[in-house]
């Protein structure tokens, strides 16, 4: 299905796209590269400091994310899949750009490490902690369907629920993409960076002896296995 990536916009809860389960990109070209563009626009104006494809209206899995909010920070996720997990976790705030007004608290590990696919179509591995590591746990649960409301204890569902059933009430389901299109087919961009997308694993505390590290490390180019280790 042909569509105009600069014609994407944020889709708010509850539409159904929100509940589907991305799908790989198997093949990064001129759309792939549009759509992330569009993607990093809408974050920032919005502003904020992640955005998933299945916010966009693509079940796709890509996310976007800029920890400090400065475009040169700016980074795209293709295929992403955490390897290892802190056992430190942390209990914070978080919010939603398709749950405006919506806060509720969120426990995660409290450091991670993540392997992707560039843009360019190379794999890259980071270790990040704090705001980094929330953010890609966040974006990675929109790629699996999973909202914050879904993680958040019971006072904060019930202190939202008024928000959420006027966002209910008021959705209009035509307004929804009734089969959003597909990503891209051909080589398999997963393969090339040794990831099996799609068996994403929940960031389970201690998985790989993730223990320290401070904000956000790595490189955007091949870095090895990126297999469990300690962050320094």
């Amino acid at each position: 299905m042909a569509f105009d990536p600069d014609q994407l916009q944020i889709v708010l809860y509850p539409d159904p796209v929100l509940r589907r389960r991305a799908r790989p990109i198997e093949r990064i070209d001129t759309l792939v590269r549009r759509v992330a563009h569009r993607m990093l626009e809408l974050m920032h104006a919005a502003p904020g400091v992640g955005l998933a494809a299945p916010q966009v209206g693509l079940p796709w899995r890509m996310f976007v994310a800029s920890p400090s909010t400065q475009p040169e920070a700016d980074t795209v996720f293709i295929n992403p899949r955490i390897v290892a997990a802190s056992r430190a976790v942390a209990d914070v705030d978080e919010g939603c750009l398709s749950l405006p007004e919506v806060t509720v608290n969120v426990r995660r590990p409290l450091a991670v490490r993540i392997e992707a696919i560039g843009l360019d179509g190379r794999p890259f591995t980071l270790d990040g902690r704090d705001l980094a590591a929330r953010i890609w746990q966040h974006e990675l649960d929109h790629l699996n369907g999973v909202l914050i409301i879904d993680r958040a204890p019971p006072g904060d569902r019930l202190a939202n629920q008024r928000i959420l059933r006027e966002m209910e009430r008021t959705f209009d389901p035509d307004s929804a993409a009734t089969a959003p299109p597909p990503p891209p087919r051909g080589s398999a961009a997963s393969s090339a960076a040794g990831i099996s997308p799609g068996t994403e694993a929940e960031p389970t505390p201690g998985r790989g002896s993730l223990t320290r590290g401070t904000g956000q490390q790595g490189t955007g180019h091949p870095t090895g296995g990126g297999g469990a280790g300690e962050l320094r």
